[in-house]
């Protein structure tokens, strides 16, 4: 069983090697997916439906899962 780790999205570097993330904050999401090797796997909402929604963004109501890797 794959071990699961709380971690500061701040901590995150490509040094930790490759993990999965799980995210409700849309802005952390973008910073992530801006920043690292990252890719969306899964989200609840389609992405043209939270972009053009921006209450949503706030409310976290979509749950991103994102694979990063070196």
């Amino acid at each position: 069983m794959p071990e699961i780790n709380k971690i500061n999205y701040q901590e995150l570097n490509e040094e930790n090697g490759s993990y999965w993330l799980i995210l409700k904050d849309f802005k952390k999401f973008k910073k992530i997916m801006n920043i690292y090797n990252c890719e969306k796997q899964y989200s609840t909402y389609p992405s043209f439906l939270i972009e053009s929604n921006k209450n949503w963004r706030d409310k976290e109501l979509n749950w991103y899962v994102i694979y990063c890797k070196k």
